[in-house]
């Protein structure tokens, strides 16, 4: 039976009745209401940022709506296979902005992010324009994003210092706690400066596995016949060959390389992908009798990513890996340090697990 999507559960300390107002709510901004900013929820700074947003952002050009359309088919593709209801993030919630109103929404530097509990996708121009292929694989990655799992955490605002009275009528105030795989903690936790995230690199690495399949997609298009007839020749081939040799790479994940062969796409997040590859290789060859290919292994991870179920994941990486494990892989953030240590803890955990047999 196909579930209705998209998947959005509210923790906090409403009522029920409220909760359920937050869910159809939440469901509103993927009908492009997410524009309409309560007045309970954002601070004024936070509306100016929405509003700056508005006035600066780029008409999209008919190549760049075409790409919206790609994007959407191909994530619905993916969440029919596993059983949900495909829907489309509409065309005007993906917003392209110079680099300034980038920043200003952002707070830092970027190429693109989504912001799921406002529903919307937002996109650095300057960083876009530099190549298409760019454009469409970042697109790709944050609509995924979007259509993955949500959690919100709603609460009463409380007084930010102890001599602060009590208010009447208090704020709620709303974050994210479950984004996909990732795991936020909670606004206790971040009112006390302890303000923690689990599964960040994990939750990259599971949305990136699917990109070289999009991009394939991508080439495919005729806006991209320029780009694909000059990936088809022999003279690309040689140059990825020799880059991926250069690099540390593996020549099936470079999707795009130029023709001076001084600029290369790669999937993203690449060596947290590694860590990803290599885990589920692992456990498809600890439980071979139920997985017998590692995307059997694969799919627990991205039905987990769209339902926000992770105990069945749990008991998969520790029963490979032995105790400690799965904390040990949600500790993995988005920093490539953070990757090349994860890979040698699991290793070594995997070697002590074998060795104990």
């Amino acid at each position: 039976m196909t579930e209705k999507g998209p998947n959005f559960r509210i923790v906090g300390n409403i009522p029920p009745e409220q909760k359920e107002q937050e869910v159809e709510r939440l469901k509103g901004f993927q009908r492009e209401k997410h524009l309409q900013i309560p007045e309970d929820e954002q601070d004024e700074s936070d509306r100016e940022k929405i509003k700056e947003l508005l006035g600066m952002e780029y008409p999209k050009t008919e190549q760049e709506k075409r790409v919206i359309k790609l994007a959407n088919d191909a994530t619905n593709q993916i969440l029919q296979k596993y059983g949900l209801e495909p829907y489309d993030i509409p065309e005007n919630n993906y917003h392209i902005v110079p680099p300034e109103t980038y920043k200003l929404i952002r707070g830092e530097d970027g190429v693109a992010f989504a912001k799921q509990v406002e529903g919307l996708i937002v996109l650095n121009k300057a960083e876009m324009k530099i190549d298409s292929l760019l454009f469409a694989e970042c697109l790709f990655h944050e609509t995924l994003h979007m259509k993955s799992h949500l959690s919100v955490e709603i609460e009463h605002r409380r007084p930010s210092r102890v001599e602060e009275p009590e208010t009447p009528n208090p704020k709620l105030r709303r974050i994210p706690y479950r984004l996909g795989l990732q795991v936020q903690s909670s606004q206790k936790q971040d009112d006390n400066d302890r303000m923690h995230k689990h599964f960040s690199g994990l939750n990259e690495a599971v949305i990136e596995n699917h990109t070289l399949g999009f991009m394939d997609l991508v080439l495919e298009q005729p806006d991209f016949a320029e780009e694909k007839k000059w990936m088809e020749s022999d003279e690309a081939k040689e140059l990825k060959h020799q880059m991926a040799k250069d690099d540390n790479l593996k020549v099936e994940d470079i999707y795009y390389i130029s023709k001076d062969g001084g600029t290369y796409w790669t999937i993203g997040y690449y060596l947290q992908h590694e860590v990803y590859d290599y885990a589920c290789s692992e456990i498809q060859k600890q439980f071979p009798e139920n997985y017998q290919t590692i995307q059997d292994v694969k799919d627990q991870f991205d039905i987990a990513f769209f339902n926000g179920k992770i105990m069945k994941l749990a008991h998969l990486v520790e029963g490979t890996f032995g105790q400690g494990s799965f904390r040990r892989l949600g500790d993995m953030t988005t920093q490539e340090e953070s990757a090349i240590t994860t890979m040698e803890a699991l290793r070594k955990m995997r070697l002590n697990k074998l060795k104990a047999k």
